[in-house]
């Protein structure tokens, strides 16, 4: 008998949990035991073709981004009352809410999974309305089948902010270490693409600008250190990168380029991974999928972040750009050898904890089990 899973999403363009979702379909794709369905408030976004090309239903509820409407709600109660699925899971703060009011209305909420991709997020940064929603969400916390984190961190600060469960999980973002591995060839073609050479030490940061991934202390950490490090270059990909001002002194040491599809590719590039986020991290992507690629990571305390570099990298205090600055010291001035040594301890930690595989299989248990416990709770 096979599963059936309808995903509520806030969008679908480029972030973490979005990302995560394709690579659960992805990894689902053909098997006949588990079967998915998606449906989006603000439509298909950049990814909504790849949910599609997996040969996964996709649906568009129809919400402008900051304006709620009642069509979207009446849309998912559709969804579930047409397709009856065993378990439905929410991504991000606005579709929990809105995924467990439309099974309250079908007498379904104990189907329903909440997913929360963030930790100590600042929220006056992002409008009073995803305040209230994440408010209200605490307050609802006990009805929903199972809330699941994607960090630890993130579980502690949701439970300070009221959360109370029946159930929690703590599953984190997968990685697929066949496509972000090491690979010579590809990063010797892609550094003569980049007008790299064998004597640049290159520092890439995957991320959208954004408040969170604190782009300009990044830049302005940079600058302190770039003059003892004439062949260190910054590379940035991501949604706004390419619109990022510069100061003079690194005109010609940063790579803006902006929105890229050929991430491993990058990683390759690269000789070192850095996260510099000021707030809000759970379980970082990003960090992931250069460590896979066999890049030891910068990252600031934040998040699960020193959790997932243990001992293979640097770990520096968010908001300092003095401390921000010394770290990258360090880790340029570290030999080559040494951060090709940590490097492979980085890749193994990847290997040891966070496969897709291996994260896949959680989210099948929790599955089953919320549906076997929300079917139990309906029998008479």
């Amino acid at each position: 008998m096979s599963l059936s899973v309808l995903h509520l999403i806030t969008g679908l363009q480029t972030g973490g949990a979005e990302r995560m979702l394709v690579k659960l379909l992805a990894a689902d794709a053909g098997r006949d035991t588990v079967t998915h369905r998606v449906a989006s408030l603000t439509g298909p976004g950049r990814l909504g073709a790849e949910v599609e090309a997996l040969g996964v239903p996709l649906h568009d509820l129809g919400l402008a981004r900051g304006r709620p409407h009642p069509r979207a709600l009446l849309g998912a109660v559709r969804l579930i009352r047409r397709h009856r699925p065993d378990v439905i899971q929410s991504w991000l703060y606005h579709a929990d809410l809105l995924a467990l009011v439309a099974a309250g209305l079908t007498g379904q909420p104990r189907r329903v999974i909440w997913n929360l991709r963030c930790s100590d997020m600042e929220m006056a940064r992002y409008g009073r309305l995803s305040a209230l929603v994440r408010g209200l969400c605490a307050r609802l916390s006990p009805l929903p089948g199972a809330v699941i984190a994607n960090a630890q961190v993130g579980r502690q600060v949701h439970e300070k902010l009221g959360y109370r469960p029946r159930q929690w999980a703590v599953i984190p973002n997968g990685f697929d270490t066949t496509r972000f591995a090491p690979d010579p060839d590809l990063r010797a073609t892609t550094r003569r693409q980049l007008g790299l050479d064998d004597g640049h030490t290159v520092i890439a940061l995957t991320a959208r600008v954004d408040p969170q991934k604190n782009h300009p202390g990044l830049l302005d950490a940079f600058a302190r250190v770039a003059p003892d490090h004439p062949h260190a270059r910054l590379l940035l990909a991501g949604r706004g990168t390419q619109d990022l001002d510069l100061p003079d002194v690194l005109a010609d040491k940063v790579l803006r380029l902006g929105e890229r599809t050929d991430i491993p590719a990058l990683l390759n590039a690269s000789d070192l991974a850095i996260l510099p986020s000021a707030y809000g991290e759970g379980f970082s992507n990003a960090l992931g999928e250069a460590m896979a690629c066999g890049l030891p990571a910068i990252a600031t305390q934040v998040g699960d972040s020193a959790h997932i570099i243990g001992p293979s990298g640097w770990i520096t205090p968010p908001n300092d750009t003095h401390a921000l600055a010394e770290t990258l010291h360090q880790a340029l001035a570290t030999p080559a050898e040494e951060r090709q040594k940590r490097g492979h301890q980085a890749r193994q930690r990847i290997l040891d904890n966070w496969t897709l595989p291996t994260i896949q299989t959680q989210y099948h248990t929790l599955w089953l089990q919320v549906a076997a416990a929300a079917a139990r709770s309906q029998d008479p």
